[in-house]
């Protein structure tokens, strides 16, 4: 059966080496099958976490009560304030909550990175939301439409408010913490649907909303100042001196109430504050001008003095302090866009005073000039009746203004006529 030839030296060394590559494609090839094995421990985790993942709705809807009373008895057990050396100040609540569902993310993670994961993820953004109505609770009610909002505020009420303010701020922050801690241990299948940004939203807005609940309670107080300007005898004031006494009450105002915000919110709310009360508070200061009946040229001088001073006072706002303090807020002002905000507001109230010491003859060219396009005739009429002109006399001015402004008008359109064509 067998020929001479296979027993030739040659034809023994060819099986030899057939032999042998045969053997290297064997064992090349269980190595690459030894790599692709899972690691046992690894492989035991997930045949049990598959196993148990079918019984785990019981472990959420345990969850789920737990975390909804641990959440009312952190909130139970708030202070709702924090001694004034403290550096944190935030609420012991907000802190809680923060660790609390930490601990929740590791747990969960310990016994499954399936489903069941990422329904502990919805129950976290459950009840962040759920604690974010509860702070939102805490805050004064103020409607979208309220102008001049009247909020009293006593310093207990502004001190829980900037703790509002802060605690939302810190759990806006630690949502994203919380979110990237889920990302990296959840199974990649749900990756892509672990997003918290409602809940983040939620926060910021609360941070938004506190704010403007103090900037309200500080715009109560100075509107009752301001409200005394149009009781002044301005139509007959002579003696112009120091600042007048409503702009000493606007700083006592000030002064009682801001150096706790400056020392409790971080910079952000700390300068939304100051940029939001700057615009109430010159806009409450022409309201109140425009209410009188009649001012005279002295009384329009003593004006200007006081918006200097009402100026000072509000560039001075941001450096208010009770004392030293950790608070990054005076180096969050070194530009100059506040400065020039209040310079730019300030500048429209002394426009119109300049107007009010304009001889009747110039009154038109004066406010054409000076007021420009941000004038209208309503604006007109209400300056003509302040510097106590006759209504005789008011209806040659008010031609004249609509003969002037036309005038104005066309010149504009015929220089944008003439860049246009150039170009």
């Amino acid at each position: 059966i067998f020929n001479e030839s296979d027993f030739s030296e040659e034809s023994i060394e060819n099986k030899i080496k057939a032999f042998q590559m045969k053997k290297q494609k064997e064992s090349k090839r269980y190595e690459k099958q030894k790599n692709k094995q899972i690691n046992p421990a690894d492989k035991f985790i997930s045949l049990i976490s598959q196993t148990f993942d079918q019984y785990m709705y019981i472990y959420i809807n345990e969850e789920d009560k737990t975390m909804k009373t641990n959440v009312d008895n952190f909130v139970k057990q708030e202070k709702w304030d924090i001694d004034d050396r403290a550096e944190n100040k935030v609420l012991a609540s907000s802190v809680d909550l923060i660790y609390y569902m930490r601990t929740c993310v590791k747990r969960c993670s310990e016994l499954t990175k399936n489903q069941p994961f990422f329904e502990v993820f919805q129950l976290i953004k459950k009840y962040f939301s759920y604690y974010s109505k509860i702070l939102e609770s805490k805050l004064p009610k103020i409607k979208a439409e309220d102008v001049n909002p009247n909020v009293e505020l006593s310093e207990k009420q502004e001190r829980m408010i900037c703790l509002i303010i802060n605690s939302s701020e810190y759990c806006s922050k630690m949502c994203s913490q919380v979110q990237t801690k889920i990302i990296k241990d959840i199974d990649a299948a749900f990756k892509e649907n672990i997003e918290i940004k409602q809940q983040k939203q939620e926060f910021s807005q609360l941070v938004l909303k506190g704010t403007k609940v103090l900037v309200a309670g500080l715009q109560t107080k100075v509107e009752i100042a301001f409200s005394t300007i149009a009781s002044l005898p301005l139509a007959s004031w002579e003696d112009i001196g120091d600042q007048s006494d409503y702009v000493s009450q606007v700083s006592t105002f000030i002064s009682q109430t801001v150096p706790l915000y400056h020392d409790w919110l971080s910079s952000i709310p700390f300068r939304f504050f100051c940029d939001t009360f700057v615009g109430v508070c010159i806009q409450l200061f022409t309201a109140n001008i425009l209410k009188c009946r009649q001012i005279s040229e002295g009384g329009a001088h003593q004006l200007l003095i006081d918006a200097t001073s009402i100026e000072n006072l509000l560039k001075e706002m941001p450096t208010l302090t009770r004392g030293p303090s950790n608070n990054s807020n005076d180096s969050s002002f070194s530009t100059s866009r506040y400065i020039k905000n209040i310079d730019k507001e300030m500048d429209r109230v002394k426009k119109l005073l300049k107007v009010l010491l304009a001889p009747n003859e110039a009154l038109v060219s004066t406010y054409l000039n000076i007021i420009k396009s941000e004038g209208h005739e309503a604006r007109f009429t209400k300056l003509m009746n302040l510097k106590g002109i006759l209504k005789s006399d008011q209806q040659h001015l008010l031609v004249q203004y609509k003969k002037q402004k036309q005038i104005m008008i066309n010149q504009k359109k015929k220089m944008k006529s003439k860049n246009n064509n150039n170009n």
